[in-house]
């Protein structure tokens, strides 16, 4: 499908945007979203992982586009209590090391601390729009990270929220 142009366009001045329809507005991405930073449960105690079947997602698990539905490390009843829990359709982000790789979240699931899960209000921003902004924003979010004493950029999900999304 070929979607029309539209008439005229604005440089709001942000690099990585470029111009963008005459008429949108930018806004910071917490305007339209909730960021919840995932964690993990103690790894010494078994009783969050034993037998576990609620999946606990880690950076190198995101897959782009394709819905997760399962995870290498699953957590049970104990674990999923204490999980910070993120509900299908929000936008995974690694937000420490490999910054901006993302996931889309299949069903409800848990990540580790090293993602920011992006929970969109769906009547201010359309989860098929955000997934694709999101995702050509890598190169901004590389900019305003902050790397630490041995080179691994993190980028808090307060500063994640200031980020300008047209």
């Amino acid at each position: 499908m070929k979607l029309k142009p539209y008439p005229e366009y604005k440089d709001y001045g942000i690099q990585w945007i470029g111009e963008i329809p005459e008429g949108w507005g930018i806004h910071r991405l917490k305007r339209f979203s909730r960021i919840e930073t995932g964690n993990t449960p103690s790894k010494e105690d078994e009783r969050y992982y034993e037998n576990g079947d609620f999946p606990w997602i880690r950076p190198d698990e995101l897959k782009g586009f394709r819905p997760i539905f399962d995870s290498n490390i699953k957590l049970n009843k104990n674990g999923k209590r204490i999980a910070r829990k993120v509900p299908k359709n929000s936008i995974l982000v690694c937000c420490i090391g490999s910054l901006g790789k993302i996931g889309i979240a299949g069903e409800e699931l848990a990540t580790n601390q090293q993602i920011n899960s992006v929970i969109l209000d769906d009547k201010k921003c359309k989860f098929q729009y955000a997934k694709y902004i999101i995702f050509d924003s890598k190169i901004e979010l590389e900019r305003i990270g902050n790397a630490n004493v041995v080179s691994i950029v993190t980028l808090t999900s307060t500063k994640y929220g200031e980020h300008i999304i047209p």
